[in-house]
């Protein structure tokens, strides 16, 4: 009987251990670029920082792994009903992290925020398609969109994430505003502006909880500053690692490199609105040509990136493997920009974030210092990474050309192609035909049709220099060797759930 008894307390003691080396232990400290621009839905989510910390916080309808495929998350199955309804079947028995169900009347509340046009989401342009949410039952939604859209699953995936009506309903926009309710693996702790943002594991998540206790994100945007945080220890992981400091960073012990293509493409837009010089094809055109896109991946990022002939990553679904950059040809640039009539160039500032992107300021100034070799008279304005882009998304800057790095972390050519809609925030170069060719290429529900017209319209790009096309950014982490179970992703998310820390 004694040997009974003991070997039960025995089992009862493991089962006890095995409980408490489940539970998430640690801090993990990753070092990022730039700071959320708030905490309610639409800032928090406006830009990619953000959405990465959304990502830990809130879950959405469905997500993507880092195989590009989509997987269930709070809808745990999506058919098309018709060409113009998506349903979603809902997870049952799911809590925010306020305690409130999880039913289809958030779905309904969160795609009603975003989409209402006084919370002035930056992204409501690449839902420009989007209708409605019908509510079927508490766990059947129905999405439904203006015209046939084949990938309303891919959005979702990458661009919605869920919350709370409840909370709204109790606390009000002031309440958006002081936390984040998700049901995600993380619960908002607390953030302070331009320093940290704080999250700790939700053991109740209805998926396999996270064995990483709390998470700071820290601002840190001066790129050699996150490298040396990374080399002392005081941070486990870094983003947007400059591409001079990566043999160095392969050499420091206890610290790994990790390097993926990204589905961001570099580019610069011209403003045709502002500037009378760059609404003539044959300026935009010697502009591609003046620039040696080769010579500045390799001598400014180290290689760390693959010229590009449009603004489109070549890792998207519908990207024109055919479509090579501009030949480097300065002579051809001076023969049409004389033919335009301009012999002696004209005046043209180059704006730029700083610390954006790895080595964006660099990159400008090697564009801006090729382009006065052709007679161009360049000014390069440097500015502040969050005032540059709300600038830039409100057609606030003066007139010239515009840095910017366009991900598409739906996989698919849709949000490249709906950057050229004249309704969208950044678009530069308004054309109704080319709105037309977009409106009829994203009704398309035969794939292959689809990917046909999404070629015809990235020649267009190309043949009328819309952009001055750069090239292929690589994602690039610095990662403590402490850290286990880490993915670099081509869309730049983290899955930080999945990381463990040793000591």
């Amino acid at each position: 009987m004694k040997k009974r008894i003991g070997f039960i307390t025995m089992l009862a003691c493991l089962f006890l251990f095995s409980l408490a080396s489940a539970q998430p232990k640690g801090t993990l400290t990753v070092a990022v670029n730039t700071d959320v621009n708030g905490l309610d839905p639409v800032p928090l989510i406006d830009i990619d920082v953000g959405r990465n910390i959304a990502r830990q916080i809130c879950d959405g309808l469905i997500t993507f792994g880092p195989d590009g495929k989509i997987y269930p998350r709070l809808a745990v199955s999506w058919k098309l009903q018709d060409e113009k309804t998506w349903r979603f079947n809902l997870r049952k028995e799911v809590k925010f992290h306020n305690g409130a169900p999880f039913t289809a009347a958030d779905v309904k509340f969160t795609m009603e925020w975003l989409m209402d046009p006084n919370n002035r989401w930056n992204l409501r342009g690449h839902f420009s398609n989007f209708d409605r949410v019908e509510i079927v039952d508490d766990y059947t939604v129905d999405i439904k969109t203006k015209t046939p859209d084949l990938v309303i699953p891919n959005m979702f995936a990458s661009r919605v994430f869920i919350f709370s009506k409840k909370f709204y309903d109790e606390q009000g926009k002031e309440g958006l505003q002081r936390q984040v309710i998700g049901t995600g693996p993380y619960k908002f702790v607390s953030w302070k502006r331009n320093d940290h943002f704080t999250i700790e594991a939700n053991t109740d998540w209805y998926m396999t909880p996270p064995k990483v206790k709390t998470i700071s994100f820290r601002v840190v945007p001066e790129m050699g500053a996150r490298v040396a945080e990374l080399q002392s220890g005081g941070a486990h992981i870094i983003t947007g690692v400059p591409p001079f400091m990566v043999p160095q960073l392969k050499k420091t012990e206890g610290v790994e490199v990790n390097s993926v293509p990204s589905l961001r493409a570099m580019y610069m837009m011209m403003d045709t609105i502002k500037m009378t010089e760059l609404k003539d094809k044959r300026v935009r055109q010697a502009i591609n040509y003046a620039v040696d896109k080769d010579a500045i991946v390799k001598g400014v990022l180290n290689g760390m990136g693959t010229p590009l002939g449009t603004h489109v990553p070549f890792l998207v679904g519908g990207a024109d493997p055919s479509i090579k950059p501009y030949p480097y040809d300065p002579q051809k640039a001076k023969d049409l920009l004389k033919e335009a009539g301009y012999p002696n160039g004209f005046a043209l500032t180059l704006y730029t974030p700083n610390g954006r992107y790895p080595m964006d300021k660099e990159v400008v100034l090697a564009v801006a210092d090729q382009l006065s070799k052709v007679g161009l008279k360049t000014n390069v304005n440097v500015m502040e990474t969050n005032t540059y882009i709300k600038d830039v998304s409100s057609k606030n800057l003066g007139g010239g050309l515009y840095f910017i790095g366009m991900g598409s972390p739906e996989w698919d050519i849709k949000f490249s192609l709906s950057l050229l809609d004249s309704k969208f925030v950044v678009c530069y170069y308004p054309d109704k035909a080319i709105d037309e060719m977009i409106s009829k290429t994203m009704a398309m529900m035969d794939s292959k049709q689809r990917v046909e017209s999404a070629y015809k319209i990235q020649k267009l790009v190309y043949d009328d220099a819309i952009y001055l096309a750069l090239y292929n950014a690589m994602e690039t982490y610095g990662v403590s060797k402490k850290v286990k179970g880490f993915v670099g992703r081509s869309d730049e998310f983290m899955d930080l759930w999945n990381v463990s820390l040793s000591d």
